[in-house]
């Protein structure tokens, strides 16, 4: 892949969770073309996308979770057990 390939379908991933998830009520403008006036892209988008990706390599968010994912793997399933430093769930 080139770079452009890459950037394009990491923006049609932005645009995929502004409009399913968030229902276009955050901003989440292309960033994949050269136009720049006005334009705005909410954090939350991201920060979706990095939990998701996170959440599927059971990595915590804050990178500071190693304690306590041993701890959560040693719990029952029922129990959710959450990052002290950053809320994550596992």
């Amino acid at each position: 892949m080139i770079k452009e390939q890459v950037i394009t379908r990491l923006c049609e991933l932005c645009t995929l969770v502004g409009e399913k998830v968030y229902n276009h009520q955050k901003a989440h403008d292309c960033f994949c073309s050269s136009s720049k006036r006005g334009w705005q892209f909410d954090e939350d988008i991201l920060k979706f996308i990095e939990e998701a990706v996170r959440g599927k390599i059971d990595v915590c968010a804050c990178d500071e979770g190693i304690a306590w994912r041993e701890e959560a793997r040693n719990k029952p399933l029922n129990n959710i057990v959450f990052c002290p430093a950053c809320s994550y769930k596992l």
